[in-house]
């Protein structure tokens, strides 16, 4: 059995989290949490370059250890709430792309939550308008696409999204 990598993406306050934990329970996967979050808790968001590639490689580095681990224990996925790609679009965005984001392979499947979300100031977040959190969605879903790497659209809100991550997985993954 292949070991398959779903990385939930997209703007901020899309229920990411939400959608990564629960289908993480659904499938009996590891959930690999996203870094970024707690080291913008720690640090704020006004990230240089060096910190921006810090938040990819530890990202990267902790997908990479659970997609081994699952290997291991031949396990079907692994779920990511973010990944170094993901963080590669942030660090374009801000102007501090890094030739070390060329090098990320990816994950199996993305799964691009909608922007159908009130947006939730939580401290951390900085999308605070719909314009941002278009761009940034639309910005994730070129990079994505420029890879060769399959994505999918999840919308809804609360059961009903991970109902539509569901069947997105299923077609996917048959």
């Amino acid at each position: 059995m292949t070991t398959r990598l779903i990385c939930i993406a997209g703007a901020e306050s899309t229920g990411k989290s939400w959608l990564a934990a629960r289908l993480a329970q659904h499938y009996g996967a590891a959930l690999v949490n996203e870094y970024a979050r707690a080291y913008c808790a720690q640090h704020g968001n006004n990230l240089n370059a060096q910190q921006m590639r810090h938040v990819g490689e530890v990202q990267d580095m902790y997908v990479l250890g659970a997609l081994r681990e699952a290997r291991h224990h031949v396990a079907r996925f692994v779920i990511a709430d973010t990944d170094a790609l993901v963080t590669a679009v942030w660090a374009d965005m801000a102007g501090l792309a890094d030739g070390w984001f060329d090098q990320v392979t990816g994950a199996d499947l993305y799964l691009i939550t909608d922007n159908d979300l009130p947006w939730i100031d939580d401290g951390v977040r900085i999308q605070r308008d719909a314009t941002a959190r278009d761009n940034f969605r639309a910005r994730l879903i070129g990079e994505v696409t420029a890879r060769g790497l399959n994505w999918l659209p999840v919308g809804g809100q609360g059961d009903a999204r991970l109902a539509h991550a569901l069947v997105q997985i299923s077609a996917a993954f048959p």
